[in-house]
């Protein structure tokens, strides 16, 4: 049998498969079972939009306009982390006679006896992308409450950068220098009107260090 292997990988992830662990899998499975990878389509987005699986629809599209029989992905989290969406994507697999196979994990779409297993699999993978989100709002949460900054830092004018690190060497402590700045109107990084004595401090042992 033909088949067309789609793997995905979340934005900013750095934890579960790989796109070359994925894609290995699933070659593996294909040589094992006999059938034929055309090709491989893989796409780095959130499984919690799927309309904007752009990856997805063009491997589906490939299968329909006649290049393959099933799309194989290495787990059916793969795929679809959505009741609603994998709902979808199963009826159209039934409807225009392709498979949705899962090296891994033995889906088969083709199977009639999996069908009910194939639903629990979807929901339990949305519940597990709720969890991931949950745990993400809870840890940035509790990062923001420690003082951490987050996100990219913005630039600090280099002119302006320079005039720190000259009041830092003639003695100003960062605290006066933010005292400073502060009182004299100069709009922090973020465009804010008041400094803290620890983006000073940053910005001095930036300098010092790249002087030493």
């Amino acid at each position: 049998m033909k088949v067309v292997g789609y793997v995905r990988l979340s934005k900013g992830s750095a934890n579960g498969h790989s796109l070359d662990g994925q894609r290995e899998s699933i070659q593996q499975w294909a040589k094992a079972n006999g059938h034929d990878l055309v090709t491989v389509v893989a796409e780095v987005a959130s499984a919690k939009t799927p309309h904007k699986l752009a990856g997805r629809r063009l491997a589906i599209a490939a299968i329909k306009a006649g290049m393959a029989e099933g799309l194989v992905v290495r787990d059916l989290d793969r795929v679809t982390r959505s009741i609603i969406d994998g709902a979808d994507l199963l009826e159209d697999a039934k409807l225009n006679g392709w498979r949705l196979l899962g090296a891994v994990d033995g889906l088969d779409t083709g199977d009639p006896e999996q069908e009910f297993s194939t639903n629990i699999k979807i929901a339990v993978a949305q519940e597990e992308r709720r969890k991931i989100a949950r745990r993400t709002r809870d840890g940035l949460a509790t990062a923001r409450r420690n003082g951490q900054r987050l996100g990219k830092p913005k630039q600090i004018d280099p002119d302006l950068e320079a005039r720190i690190v000259r009041l830092a060497r003639k003695g100003s402590s960062g605290y006066k220098i933010a005292q400073r700045l502060t009182a004299e109107g100069v709009p922090t990084p973020q465009g804010k009107t008041t400094w803290s004595p620890s983006v000073v401090r940053d910005v001095i042992a930036r300098n010092t260090k790249v002087a030493s």
